[in-house]
């Protein structure tokens, strides 16, 4: 539901023609940034393996290892990704489409989306890693609290009431995926999950 409100605040960010370019460049943009997320959902079900692996063989010491270095790997990659990203954003936007509108629109909000990556593997990863343990609570309610109090309420702030457009938008998604990953690295560093019962 969260996120069909995102795109529905995207939507309303112009109307006409301008209103299919915006939404056309938050697509490709979101297209391109899956060379980060789809690997991080990888990562994060290899972390849910280990971990309740680990806790199975009452070894928490070995399943903390495991969701941390799967959060540090999937960190490596798509910080990497960013760089890429950031550079060359304009040539992977071009790979998609030659509507100059929608370039425009989409390589700024694309720029800034790069330096978020590393957040946005930790918000799956983390998570992952938890489920793994059993301790699903916490996941379900840091994502509420992220797309309810965080993107929604900001994508329309920065895109509708300041007039930043996808960009605007955007820093909704951004502010969300930081809340996210904080929250779930915190609560796998605090180690209660160690001791949820399944």
């Amino acid at each position: 539901m969260g996120q069909l409100l995102f795109v529905r605040i995207i939507n309303g960010l112009a109307g006409g023609d301008l209103q299919t370019d915006i939404y056309a460049a938050h697509i490709i943009g979101i297209r391109i940034e899956s060379l980060s997320y789809l690997p991080a959902f990888a990562w994060g079900i290899a972390a849910a393996t280990m971990v309740g692996q680990s806790l199975g063989a009452r070894d928490p010491s070995r399943a903390s290892r495991s969701g941390h270095l799967a959060a540090a790997q999937g960190a490596a990659l798509t910080a990497m990704l960013g760089v890429l990203y950031f550079l060359f954003a304009p040539q992977l936007y071009g790979l998609f489409t030659d509507a100059p509108r929608v370039i425009a629109i989409g390589v700024p909000a694309f720029r800034m989306l790069a330096f978020f990556q590393i957040p946005c593997a930790l918000m799956i990863i983390y998570p992952g890693a938890l489920r793994g343990a059993g301790d699903t609570r916490y996941p379900l309610l840091f994502t509420l609290l992220g797309m309810m109090a965080f993107r929604l309420p900001l994508a329309w702030f920065f895109g509708h009431a300041m007039g930043w457009g996808l960009c605007g938008a955007w820093i909704g998604m951004c502010a969300d995926m930081t809340l996210r990953a904080t929250l779930g690295a915190w609560r796998f560093a605090h180690g209660g999950w160690k001791r949820t019962r399944v």
